[in-house]
């Protein structure tokens, strides 16, 4: 066996052909380095934790109760069909996708896929009320971090807390197209306009995209806009606008999302004039970020100049 640049190796007998420099660890220094005497688990905990940091769901955690989740979450295996949570049923789980692909079902009909390091089943665990979709899973076999319920609540707290109420509040596909009322109309594009509009029976306000069939059609663009759509609907992030649903007549495509009122930050730039330092990082570092997460999850985004 030849080792090159980069590699390790355990004590045994080796060789050297010409002078090298190697890195020494020692068993003791590798484990308080790691964190553990069991190297293989302190490793798992390791990337757990790595991962979970990265999860805006959970960045307001301190070191303890990351810990305390971290080592309350197990492992379970689910293969292709094999129904996780079913609709209707009392939720008592919370869920992490480490490795697979799961499919979100409502009245038997696919609403969107999840995949790696995406979660589910946080509402049932901050309610006490039926689970509101299923969830099966959609590859050959999916791996989730799971935890309980009575676990979960003694961690969920303050801002982490307040994030997971907005993110469902958001989310709420309760919310019908007859109860919706038009305030206004704040934007126009190619295909429509953009309304703002309140939520009658909740008073919350939201932005209705409505999508004109005809020109969609015209123009050839029904993959884009389908495309769209699912690419939406798997987003969580807090610089990312967030689909709370779609619905359609004759005529429209309607998107209803988050309502955001800071209006074009081109806009903002032209009335404002040139911005100070801290000001131009700050809306750098936000685009920065949300640019990111699109492509840890493979999605390109793709801007057209004039």
């Amino acid at each position: 066996m030849r080792l090159e640049r980069r590699s390790c190796f355990e004590e045994t007998s080796f060789f050297a052909w010409f002078p090298v420099q190697l890195a020494l660890f020692t068993s003791s220094v590798l484990t308080a380095t790691l964190g553990g005497e069991d190297i293989d688990e302190t490793l798992d905990f390791n990337n757990k934790r790595a991962i979970i940091r990265k999860m805006y769901i959970f960045r307001y955690l301190s070191d303890h109760q990351m810990t305390m989740l971290i080592k309350a979450f197990k492992t379970v295996r689910y293969m292709s069909g094999e129904y996780i949570i079913k609709e209707g049923e009392r939720g008592t789980r919370f869920f992490i996708i480490k490795a697979g692909e799961v499919a979100i079902l409502k009245n038997n009909k696919r609403l969107r896929t999840l995949g790696r390091h995406d979660y589910f089943g946080e509402r049932a665990l901050l309610y006490d009320e039926p689970r509101t979709a299923s969830v099966c899973a959609n590859s050959a076999g999916v791996d989730l971090w799971v935890v309980d319920k009575s676990v979960f609540n003694e961690i969920i707290k303050g801002p982490m807390l307040a994030h997971l109420e907005e993110r469902i509040r958001m989310q709420d596909t309760k919310v019908e197209f007859q109860d919706l009322q038009v305030v206004r109309v704040v934007g126009r594009g190619t295909f429509g306009t953009v309304k703002l509009v309140r939520h009658v029976p909740t008073d919350i306000r939201y932005a209705l995209k409505c999508v004109s069939r005809r020109s969609v059609i015209a123009l050839s663009q029904q993959q884009h806009i389908r495309l769209e759509r699912e690419i939406m609907a798997e987003n969580d992030h807090p610089f990312i606008i967030r689909l709370v649903r779609t619905f359609r007549d004759k005529e429209f495509l309607y998107f209803l999302t988050e309502l955001v009122t800071g209006g074009e930050l081109y806009d903002a730039i032209r009335k404002l004039g040139l911005l100070a330092r801290s000001q131009a990082q700050f809306y750098l570092a936000s685009i920065v970020l949300a640019i990111e997460y699109l492509h840890e999850r493979n999605i390109a985004y793709r801007v057209r100049t004039k």
